[in-house]
């Protein structure tokens, strides 16, 4: 009778694993058709499936693999994600670099006057460095109107040298031009800024 309640108790246990419920995948296949089976249907490779319980509800969604399109689609929009999160943190670092470097809005109207004076005096020097030599090139245009076709060897390479030495000054010239527009430019920007961070914590 023993042999027999084991034999009965090894039957249910064989019974009850046969019939224990089991996972699903299903997909829908080129032509919109519903595929499923106990492991993933071949129809549905390359697609998007669902893994579906015992009770009928959907355990998970698997996605279909990117295209090559796809995948360059993703790097690029995580390279810009990248970016404005590092453009972000740079802002944040200028910001607090801004409010260090004021005390307060006087103090930055201050240094940007100053900053503007000196830009100011390294381009007036410059334009009378030019001035000075556009003088000497005035006395050489009268000394070689004086010569006329026969110009002295020294009045050629005077001439060659005042070309050299005006068209370096020209550039110092221009230098200290772009020197005082970009002084003015950041402290311009910086007062803005500044500004705008005082209302946004008066706000707060």
């Amino acid at each position: 009778m023993m042999a027999g309640l084991v034999l009965a108790g090894g039957v249910m246990l064989s019974t009850g694993a046969q019939a224990a419920p089991r996972t699903i995948s299903c997909c829908d296949d080129a032509g919109g058709r519903r595929i499923c089976g106990d492991i993933l249907p071949p129809a549905c490779y390359g697609r998007e499936y669902r893994e579906i319980g015992p009770q009928g509800l959907v355990l998970r969604v698997v996605p279909a693999p990117m295209t090559e399109a796809e995948r360059q689609t993703k790097a690029a929009e995580a390279e810009a994600q990248k970016m404005a999160e590092e453009h972000a943190k740079e802002n944040r670092r200028r910001d607090a670099a801004l409010l260090a470097t004021y005390a307060n809005i006087k103090d930055l109207e201050t240094q940007r006057a100053d900053a503007i004076a000196g830009a100011e005096r390294n381009l007036k020097a410059a334009q009378e460095a030019e001035a000075t030599l556009l003088k000497r090139r005035a006395k050489l245009d009268e000394e070689a109107k004086a010569a006329g076709a026969n110009r002295p060897p020294a009045l050629v390479r005077a001439y060659r040298e005042s070309d050299s030495e005006l068209s370096a000054q020209r550039s110092v010239v221009m230098a200290k031009q772009r020197d005082l527009e970009a002084v003015t430019v950041r402290f311009d920007t910086d007062r803005q800024r500044y500004l705008e961070l005082g209302r946004a914590r008066q706000a707060r």
